[in-house]
């Protein structure tokens, strides 16, 4: 996996991905710059857009209207992979799908605006078999009560039990 993480120069940036995608191999191509960021973008015909885009684009598959790159669940499924074989195009629909498979959706705890752990989740179903109102709940974790219905009726933290 080649992941060296350095500052791009002026105009760097394509012909390195012209160079990685020539003879990709199978494994992981990481894009090396803007290291923090899990779907890096880079400035292409003009505007900025992800590396997964430009690099099936780059590499002889023009985009279908309405398609995003998206990364095969099965092989690596990391958004800073540039190699074309683990690239496909997709829906956003497909890239949802994608992210439920690896395990990588923002639910739960992975949900940066998640205000609740799985141990409170755990607590808050628990108090409400116990006959605690979703008001009472909800002021004892600093959620709205509305917050505590949507767990109550399985519309939120669905997938934690």
């Amino acid at each position: 996996m080649t992941n060296d993480t350095r500052r791009a120069r002026s105009g760097e940036h394509i012909p390195w991905l012209l160079s990685v995608i020539a003879d990709p191999g199978d494994e992981c191509i990481l894009f090396p710059w803007q290291p923090s960021q899990t779907h890096p973008k880079l400035m292409y015909e003009g505007r900025f857009q992800s590396v997964g885009l430009v690099t099936l684009e780059l590499s002889g598959s023009p985009r279908p209207p309405g398609l995003q790159a998206c990364h095969d669940p099965d092989i690596c499924n990391n958004g800073r992979c540039v190699n074309p074989r683990h690239l496909r195009w997709g829906t956003a629909a497909d890239n949802a799908a994608d992210r439920l498979i690896a395990g990588t959706n923002a639910c739960g705890e992975r949900d940066g605006n998640a205000k609740l752990t799985e141990a409170d989740v755990t607590e808050v179903k628990r108090l409400l078999s116990e006959g605690w109102t979703q008001i009472e709940i909800g002021e004892r974790f600093g959620v709205h009560r509305r917050t505590i219905g949507r767990i109550k009726l399985g519309q939120s933290w669905a997938h934690f039990n």
